[in-house]
């Protein structure tokens, strides 16, 4: 008889001891499945990046310009891993295009309604072109934590622009010829007539843009969080335009120059013009609450179960 009562005693502060830890770690199961990264953000950051206006369909050497930037962003986690971000951003792009030669003719008629066929030649033909833009970016963002403080993302998405401020500046020097078919006859070295030679000519003017187009973006980076709140992000971004940015219509009528002292942007002959921009970015978020609401927590150690279970034994002996 003794031995059942010791016997139940036992059993009773085992099976007591057993549930107490299984309690207590179902419980740590449920918190730690309550991890989840805040959800909204504001953040701003600067960045520099090789810029570049891509005329296609003209045949000229370009070069590349780097140029600051700045963002605004706001956006939101769903999960630890995915959310939406959205913003508005400022950047800038200027390219400089160089064409060593350039030939053309074109039907003409003179101040006595006579055809005659215009002969222009070029040479050491430079523009500038410059843009300023105004974008607002929508990204899909994918971050995978690395541990509590660092993770990795990745973002993509499109961006709605819109041209602020734009210009060009043009030089080159020029010849001009008529050929009058019905005299068989080519005059040149005539400014007054407007067949120079050799002139130098300066132009300058304001290019002709969509007042809206879009582009894809992407970037990859890493952020750390400097406190609960507070997170920095380094990344790599790249941007470029999905549809031509230029307002133009007259790609097939286009010609650079038509006359002495007229000049126009290579632009209009382009079939299209894309912005494109590679560079690195650096940010600061601020999240509204602290960046996990629930904290991991570690599971009961060996010397508080065994604690516990002496606390109940000498219970269940007095």
């Amino acid at each position: 008889m003794k031995f059942k009562i010791l016997f139940l005693k036992q059993f009773i502060i085992t099976s007591t001891f057993l549930f107490i830890s299984l309690f207590d770690v179902h419980s740590q199961d449920i918190r730690s499945n309550k991890f989840k990264q805040n959800g909204l953000f504001f953040g701003a950051g600067i960045g520099e990046a090789k810029t570049q206006i891509i005329n296609t369909g003209a045949e000229y050497t370009s070069g590349n310009n780097f140029s600051l930037a700045g963002f605004f962003e706001a956006g939101y986690f769903f999960t630890k891993y995915f959310g939406l971000i959205s913003g508005v951003s400022y950047s800038s792009y200027k390219t400089q295009f160089d064409i060593g030669s350039y030939q053309n003719q074109f039907k003409a008629i003179d101040i006595e309604n006579e055809y005659y066929e215009m002969r222009v030649s070029g040479s050491d033909i430079t523009e500038t072109q410059q843009i300023e833009i105004v974008s607002l970016p929508v990204y899909l963002t994918l971050r995978y934590p690395i541990n509590k403080s660092t993770g990795i993302y990745l973002q993509t998405g499109v961006s709605f622009t819109f041209p602020l401020n734009n210009s060009y500046e043009s030089t080159g020097t020029f010849t001009y010829k008529g050929y009058f078919p019905a005299y068989n006859v080519i005059l040149e070295n005539l400014p007054e007539y407007g067949f120079a030679t050799n002139q130098y000519i300066e132009s300058d003017g304001n290019l002709e843009l969509k007042t809206v187009s879009t582009s894809f973006v992407a970037s990859a980076g890493l952020d750390y969080l400097i406190s609960k709140r507070v997170q920095i992000s380094g990344a790599a971004f790249f941007d470029r335009s999905l549809s031509g940015i230029s307002g133009s219509s007259l790609y097939d009528e286009f010609q650079l120059s038509t006359g002495s002292e007229q000049l126009n942007t290579i632009m209009g002959g382009s079939s299209k013009t894309l912005l494109q921009s590679i560079g690195l970015k650096i940010g600061l978020r601020y999240y509204l609450s602290d960046f996990t609401k629930f904290k991991y927590h570690s599971r009961p150690s060996r010397n508080r179960n065994l604690r516990e279970y002496r606390r109940l034994y000498k219970g269940y002996g007095r």
